[in-house]
């Protein structure tokens, strides 16, 4: 495992770009926690993955650029279900 516990910004930032596709959190956070494992940071939790793009996001916007896209992370059950893809039960 690298020195360093988490990815560099401009690491992280092309995961995020080879990740921003991803239509959900779940797969967004997947892709993300793999791309810090290879690169020997270990897992990625889905908490610091959101507080670290909401910050970056928050930074490249005082220095006027557009940050990659992601997927809001779901924050109750029904989003989670949703966000998992699990089918509704017709009443």
């Amino acid at each position: 495992m690298s020195k360093d516990k988490k990815m560099t910004q401009l690491q992280f930032l092309k995961a995020w770009k080879s990740s921003r596709r991803k239509a959900s959190w779940t797969g967004f956070h997947e892709d993300m926690s793999k791309a810090s494992v290879e690169l020997g940071h270990g897992e990625l939790s889905e908490r610091a993955l959101s507080v670290r793009c909401h910050a970056i996001t928050k930074s490249l916007k005082e220095k006027n650029y557009a940050a990659p896209t992601f997927p809001k992370k779901p924050t109750n059950l029904e989003a989670i279900a949703a966000d998992l893809g699990l089918a509704k039960i017709k009443a």
